[in-house]
């Protein structure tokens, strides 16, 4: 359980890694991305929506993806990703994204893999 939760944080950093690439600048750490192409942190639901219809990386099929939390009025967006990506949610707060969880596909993209990335990135943990 614990190393499938590793493997959701490490594909989440990862996938920032994975599709803009920058030479590593030995005056400072990386800046960490805000999320995926379109897909930021602290845009609306309506916006995220419309990223998702047009993203490569995910099977959004539409109103049917969008469900609520159980104590609160808030929107989760639950939906199938392609290729490197099993499933995507994404989680509103007062209106605006919060919070962007990613399950990697295991079949492109494994621990060993992910750690020795991170570790020539951002060093040794």
């Amino acid at each position: 359980m614990v190393r499938h939760h590793v493997m959701v944080a490490l594909g989440i950093l990862s996938l920032g890694v994975l599709l803009y690439p920058q030479a590593p600048d030995s005056r400072s750490l990386p800046v960490l991305k805000r999320g995926i192409e379109e897909l930021q942190l602290g845009k609306t639901l309506e916006e995220i929506q419309e990223a998702l219809k047009k993203s490569p990386y995910f099977n959004y099929r539409g109103p049917r993806d969008v469900s609520f939390l159980p104590l609160r009025s808030e929107p989760v967006i639950d939906t199938e990703g392609m290729r490197y990506l099993q499933r995507g949610i994404f989680q509103f707060q007062e209106g605006r994204l919060v919070t962007i969880i990613l399950y990697v596909n295991p079949k492109y993209l494994d621990y060993p893999t992910l750690f020795q990335h991170f570790s020539s990135r951002y060093g040794s943990p």
